[in-house]
C-alpha cells in the first residue's frame, strides 16, 4: 500500500502534470505547425565520408567535443587542413557536424567534431577518375593518396603543369627529428606564440621567456616544424607549390621572352655596359660596343640584363625564371646600391643576390655583400661588373645547392638529400616558413608575366618513407599569444604520498594511499593559468591499483597528459615504483635512416559490456546508475578506463548522467571516449524529471537548442526524431503507467 508520503508525492506529480499540460496547450498549434513542417528533427546525417580540408576565412575552425556548438571546444584547425572525415551527425538545429581524424605534430592523432559548412571534400573538385591518363601518371609516380587527392585539384586548374614525386630515402619520423631540434628552425616573434618551441634550450623557465636563438628569432616548435616540412601542405594552392619549382637549367621550356616577362617594369628590363680588357673566353663578342676598342685592348661591352641572365642559366645550370626573380626579390624594382656597384667605400664592385650579405662583425648586411663581391677568388670574383656578378652568383646558387640536389626552394630549406654534403646542416634559410613566402613571391612574378598558364612548370614533391597517412596539421593561432605550455607545476592527491618528488618534466608517479581508501581528490595546476585541466575532482578508486590520467591542454589546444598510478597500502603496483621521465612530451622517434621496426607491438585495448551497447554513445544505462556500478559493467582488454564529466572533471561518485565521457585508455593514451546517453535524462542530471519534458519543449520551440548526448537523450521513444511523442513517452513514465525504454 501506498504510504500518505507517497500518495502526497503522486498528488503533487499530477498537479505539476496538470499545470505544464495547461501550459502546454497554449503552444499545441505551434508545435502542430512544428511538426508539419519539420516532421521531427532527423537524427541522420548525410554519410558522407573521405579526404577533405578546412575551407575557413580568417579564423580557424572550431573542432568540438560532439555535435554541437555548446560542447567542448578541443581545437581550432586552420585554412587548408588535411582532415579524414569518418562519420557525421545532426545536431538539435538541424546542422551537419561531421566527425573527423586529423594529425598533429609527429605522430598526435586527434579527432573530433566540425561543422561540415566549413569543409570541402577533394572528390567534390576533383573526382577520382575523372582524367584517367593523369590517374595512371599519378599511379606511375607512386604518389600515395594523400597527395594524389591535392593533385588531382591542381592538375584540373593547370593541367600543363608536371608533378614529378621524389622519393626521399629517409624515414618521415626520423627527418622530422632532426628538423625538430632546438636552432635548426627559426622564427619570427611577429608569427602566433604557439609556433614558438618551449624545449630546453629555446625557452628560458626560469625568466618566462624565449630565448633569441638567431637575431630577432626564436625557436620553431616541433609543431609547426611538421606542418611546414610536411610536402602535402605545399599542395594546397596553385602559390604554396611553387616551393617544389624544379630550379634546374631546361632548355627546352626555359626562353628569354618570358625571363623579360618576368622582369619587366624594373631595372632588369633594361641594359647596362661597362669597359674591361677584351676577353672572348668570358665575355660573348657580340656585346662589343663597335668602334670601343682602345689601343691597351681595353672595349665596352653593352648587354641587356635579360641576356645576361638566359648566359648565366646556361653557365650554371640554373633556371633563368628563377634566377631572374631572385635579382627582383633581392635588388627590387629599381635596383640597390649593390645592383649599381654605388655602395659607399666600394664602388664598382656588384652583388646581385645578396651574397654573403647579413649583419655581422658590427657591419650591417650590405657592406658585407660589398664586402665579398670585392673580395679575390671563387665564382669570378672581384665582381667588377654586372656581368660577372651575374654569372658569378648564379654559379654560386647553382653549385652550392642546385647541383647538390637541393634543386627546389624546399630542398634549400630541407636538407634532405645527400648532395656530398650530408643532412641537415646545408640549409639556405633559417626560417622555417621561408619556402611558402618565397614561393609566394615566385608565383607573384609568374602572374605578373603572365607565365602562369602559358609555361610547362615541372614541380618534385618530396615523399618520405613511412609517412602518416595525413598531412601535419598547422598549430592554431587565432589567439597570436596562445603558447605552447601544457606543464603542471604541480599534483596533489587527497590523503596520498607521492614516490618521487614532482617535476614539470616527469609525467607518470606512483601514489600511496591506506588500504581502506574509497575515493580521493586529485588537483593540478597548470604553469600556464590559461591551460586548461581534465581529469582533475573526486575519483573512485574501483581496485588496489588504479590508473588516472590528467590531461593538460595548453591555451594554444596542444595536449600533454600526467599519469598517476594510486596504490592502496599492501598491494602491489601495475607498473613499476621508479616513474619514467621523458623529455619531451612527443615520442622520440629512433633518429636512424631504417628504424628497427617493433615486432611485438602492444594490442590495442578491447572495452567490452555485458549490461550496455558500446557504439556512438554508451547506451542501456538505467536512470539513477551510480558511478560503481556503471564502471562494474565494463571488462577491458590491455587498458584502462576512467570517467569524466562533461566539463572535462573526473567523476569518481554520484550518478551517471547524460554527457558524461567514458575514455579508454592504452597506457597514457586515450584511445577512444564515448558519450553516455540515458534516454529521457536531457539535461544530464541521471534521472528523468519534469525538467527533462521542458526541456524537450523547449527545443521543439526552438527557444534553447540542444546537441549531440543530450539531442539523442530527448529521442523517448527510438523512431530517431525529436517530437511531442517524446514528451508524452516521459510523462507515462513519471506517472508510472510506462517506462523510457533504454535499448
Amino acid at each position: 500500500m501506498d504510504t500518505r508520503r507517497n500518495k502526497r508525492k503522486k498528488h503533487k506529480l499530477h498537479k505539476d502534470l496538470k499545470r505544464f499540460s495547461v501550459l502546454l496547450a497554449g503552444f499545441v498549434p505551434f508545435i502542430c505547425y512544428l511538426i508539419v513542417l519539420m516532421q521531427g528533427i532527423s537524427l541522420i546525417a548525410d554519410g558522407k565520408t573521405g579526404l577533405a580540408f578546412v575551407n575557413t576565412e580568417s579564423t580557424g575552425l572550431a573542432v568540438r567535443a560532439y555535435a554541437g556548438t555548446d560542447s567542448m571546444l578541443l581545437d581550432r584547425l586552420p585554412k587548408d587542413s588535411q582532415i579524414l572525415v569518418t562519420g557525421s551527425a545532426v545536431d538539435g538545429s538541424g546542422a551537419v557536424w561531421y566527425e573527423i581524424k586529423y594529425l598533429r605534430g609527429a605522430d598526435t592523432w586527434r579527432t573530433g567534431y566540425v561543422h561540415s559548412s566549413y569543409i570541402v571534400f577533394y572528390n567534390d573538385i576533383a573526382p577520382v577518375g575523372e582524367d584517367p591518363d593523369f590517374e595512371k601518371y599519378l599511379e606511375e609516380q607512386n604518389f600515395p593518396e594523400s597527395y594524389k587527392a591535392p593533385l588531382r585539384v591542381l592538375h584540373k586548374e593547370h593541367p600543363t603543369w608536371v608533378f614529378k614525386a621524389q622519393m626521399i630515402d629517409l624515414d618521415w619520423s626520423t627527418a622530422l627529428y632532426e628538423e625538430s631540434k632546438v636552432g635548426v628552425n627559426m622564427i619570427h616573434p611577429y608569427y602566433a606564440a604557439s609556433w614558438r618551441s618551449m624545449e630546453e634550450g629555446a625557452y628560458d623557465w626560469e625568466n618566462g621567456r624565449w630565448i633569441e636563438l638567431d637575431t630577432g628569432c626564436y625557436g620553431a616548435s616541433a609543431t609547426i616544424t611538421a606542418y611546414f616540412l610536411d610536402p602535402r601542405n605545399g599542395l594546397c594552392d596553385d602559390t604554396r607549390i611553387f616551393q617544389f619549382e624544379d630550379l634546374s637549367y631546361l632548355p627546352d621550356s626555359h626562353s628569354a621572352e618570358n625571363t623579360y616577362n618576368i622582369v619587366k617594369g624594373t631595372f632588369l628590363a633594361g641594359e647596362y655596359e661597362f669597359q674591361t680588357v677584351r676577353d672572348d673566353g668570358l665575355y660573348p663578342s657580340y656585346g662589343i660596343v663597335e668602334g670601343s676598342q682602345q689601343e691597351d685592348g681595353t672595349v665596352t661591352y653593352r648587354f641587356s640584363y635579360v641576356d645576361t641572365i638566359m648566359q648565366a642559366a646556361e653557365y650554371a645550370k640554373v633556371s633563368p625564371y628563377h634566377l631572374a626573380s631572385r635579382i627582383r626579390q633581392e635588388m627590387g624594382v629599381n635596383g640597390s646600391e649593390l645592383a649599381k656597384g654605388t655602395y659607399p667605400g666600394y664602388e664598382g664592385y656588384f652583388n646581385f643576390f645578396n651574397i654573403g650579405a647579413y649583419a655581422h662583425s658590427g657591419r650591417p648586411a650590405r657592406e658585407n655583400g660589398a664586402i665579398y663581391a670585392k673580395q679575390e677568388g671563387s665564382y669570378l670574383r672581384p665582381w667588377t661588373n654586372p656581368y660577372k656578378a651575374i654569372l658569378g652568383g648564379a654559379d654560386f646558387v647553382g653549385s652550392s645547392y642546385i647541383q647538390r640536389e637541393q634543386n627546389t626552394l624546399y630542398l634549400q630549406k630541407f636538407d634532405v638529400t645527400d648532395g656530398g654534403n650530408g643532412r641537415y646542416s646545408h640549409q639556405y634559410m633559417s626560417n622555417v616558413n621561408a619556402p611558402k613566402d618565397e614561393a609566394s613571391s615566385l608565383k607573384k612574378a609568374y602572374t605578373d608575366s603572365g607565365l602562369i598558364d602559358t609555361s610547362v612548370f615541372t614541380f618534385e614533391i618530396p615523399v618520405y618513407q613511412n609517412m602518416p597517412e595525413l598531412a601535419a596539421a598547422q598549430p592554431a593561432s587565432d589567439d597570436t599569444n596562445a603558447t605552447n605550455n601544457n606543464w603542471l607545476s604541480s599534483i596533489t592527491v587527497s590523503g596520498g604520498t607521492f614516490e618521487s618528488q614532482f617535476s614539470r618534466t616527469q609525467y607518470e608517479y606512483t601514489v600511496n594511499v591506506p588500504a581502506d581508501t574509497a575515493s580521493v581528490t586529485i588537483a593540478a595546476t597548470p604553469c600556464d593559468s590559461g591551460a586548461t585541466l581534465l581529469g582533475t575532482g573526486e575519483l573512485s578508486l574501483t581496485s588496489d591499483t588504479t590508473q588516472h590520467v590528467i590531461t593538460v591542454l595548453a591555451p594554444s589546444f596542444e595536449p600533454r597528459t600526467y599519469t598517476l598510478y594510486i596504490v592502496r597500502s599492501g598491494s602491489i603496483p601495475s607498473t613499476p615504483s621508479a616513474p619514467s621521465e621523458t623529455p619531451t612530451p612527443t615520442p622520440t622517434p629512433t633518429p636512424t635512416p631504417t628504424p628497427t621496426p617493433t615486432p611485438t607491438p602492444d594490442p590495442d585495448p578491447v572495452l567490452q559490456s555485458g549490461v550496455y551497447e558500446i557504439g556512438t554513445y554508451i547506451t542501456g544505462v538505467e536512470p539513477n546508475t551510480d558511478v560503481a556500478t556503471f564502471l562494474g559493467n565494463f571488462s577491458v582488454q590491455n587498458g584502462t578506463i576512467q570517467l569524466m564529466t562533461s566539463s572535462g572533471a573526473a567523476k569518481g561518485s554520484g550518478a551517471v548522467g547524460t554527457g558524461d565521457l567514458l575514455q579508454l585508455y592504452k597506457g597514457n593514451e586515450v584511445m577512444q571516449s564515448y558519450f553516455v546517453v540515458i534516454y529521457g535524462d536531457v539535461n544530464g542530471d541521471g534521472s528523468i524529471s519534469l525538467t527533462d519534458m521542458v526541456m524537450i519543449q523547449r527545443q521543439l520551440l526552438q527557444i534553447k537548442i540542444l546537441e549531440g548526448p543530450y539531442f539523442t537523450a530527448m529521442d523517448t521513444n527510438h523512431d530517431q526524431s525529436c517530437s511531442l511523442a517524446d514528451m508524452v513517452t516521459i510523462q507515462r513514465d513519471l506517472l508510472g503507467i510506462g517506462t523510457v525504454p533504454q535499448r
